[in-house]
């Protein structure tokens, strides 16, 4: 959804509260030019500020947030449980580098500096792993440890996919928000344009319906050397 508008949205909302309380006072004028301009309009112009005004939910972005830090933490867990394995991969399997490699050796260096990356690393790992864990067991590993790598992957998988579905409704919510400020800014351009025509001798009028402009050209001050 393209935006319509170069300016802040709060700018945008201010005057839209502006522009509504001026022409609750100004509605007769406007009808002269318009007849669609009566209490409705009001009505339908507050309708429309309310929905633009939706911020997100103070609540969602706890949520978010906390998810992000379940994420990470998990992630963490899912480094420092290898390092444990990894001590056993090795004692089992001290002269086989081909079987240390299929149980990661090889590639934990690099997935470990990459979240998707270490996503899939654990899914691999947690795919091979039950092939040697009778070797894993005889060289001193817990049942415990072993099971560990099934359970992290579960939880790190549950949690991407439950992190992943939430951005995605967020994003949904944030194409939803400038569908609806879009909608705003088209009323307000409507009526700037229609105070040009009810106000042509009244320059205060005019610039208190017009909706304000992005500063594209901000001066630069420099204080001078001595």
């Amino acid at each position: 959804m393209k935006r319509l508008y170069n300016i802040s949205i709060l700018v945008l909302l201010q005057h839209a509260r502006i522009v509504i309380e001026l022409l609750k006072q100004d509605l007769d004028v406007f009808a002269t030019q318009d007849s669609s301009f009566n209490a409705a309009k009001i009505t339908e112009l507050q309708d429309l500020l309310n929905e633009a005004n939706q911020l997100p939910d103070k609540s969602i972005l706890d949520e978010q947030a906390d998810l992000t830090q379940q994420f990470l933490e998990l992630i963490e867990d899912g480094k420092q449980h290898y390092k444990e394995l990894f001590y056993f991969i090795r004692k089992a399997f001290n002269s086989q580098i081909t079987i240390q490699n299929l149980l990661g050796k090889n590639t934990f260096s690099a997935a470990k500096r990459n979240q998707l990356a270490f996503i899939q690393f654990f899914k691999v790992l947690n795919d091979i792993q039950p092939n040697y864990e009778a070797d894993l067991l005889a060289a001193g590993a817990k049942p415990a440890l072993l099971e560990r790598t099934t359970i992290l992957c579960q939880k790190i998988e549950a949690i991407s996919t439950k992190r992943e579905i939430f951005k995605r409704e967020r994003q949904g919510k944030t194409v939803y928000r400038v569908e609806k400020v879009n909608d705003l800014y088209v009323a307000m351009s409507n009526i700037e344009r229609l105070a040009l025509l009810v106000y042509q001798d009244n320059i205060s009028k005019i610039k208190a319906y017009t909706i304000p402009r992005a500063n594209r050209n901000k001066k630069i001050t420099t204080t001078p050397k001595r």
